[in-house]
């Protein structure tokens, strides 16, 4: 009876160090699988697209050139402000390794395709102008006001 409390006791002991082994690991490992499993990429509107984007330090200007580089399993932070670009993506992820774009922390980033008209002149009476570098199609659109 002794040996099998000893046996009983051992075995104990063995599930109580796996269950702490493996809740440590559960807790430890997630963060490193993440960063491993991709780039990391910043994204900022004082940056410049020809750093190398890997660092707050040194982050690229535009999310379209992040998403120009970006391929399955990356993430790209995209830190506060207006950025006046379209953006398409060249590579997509997969399914267990999407690429990711979001804010960085808790700062806002604004994604607009309207470019601000500056140099606006009085042309006459109450009409001003102002010069643009794009053709006006169909597809183009002028705000007044927002």
């Amino acid at each position: 009876m002794v040996i099998q409390k000893k046996i009983w006791d051992f075995i104990l002991i063995k599930m109580v160090l796996s269950v702490v082994i493996l809740s440590v690991l559960f807790v430890i490992l997630p963060e490193k699988i993440v960063q491993a499993s991709g780039n990391i990429y910043y994204v900022s509107t004082t940056g410049n697209d020809s750093n190398d984007g890997t660092s707050l330090s040194a982050p690229f200007q535009t999310i379209q050139h992040a998403a120009s580089i970006a391929s399955a399993g990356d993430t790209v932070y995209i830190r506060g402000g207006t950025y006046r670009e379209i953006v398409t993506p060249v590579n997509s992820g997969t399914s267990g390794n999407p690429i990711t774009y979001q804010s960085y922390n808790d700062e806002t980033a604004i994604i607009s395709g309207n470019d601000v008209v500056t140099g606006w002149s009085l042309d006459s009476g109450n009409i001003y102008k102002a010069p643009i570098n794009w053709n006006l199609g169909a597809g183009n659109q002028v705000f007044v006001d927002g």
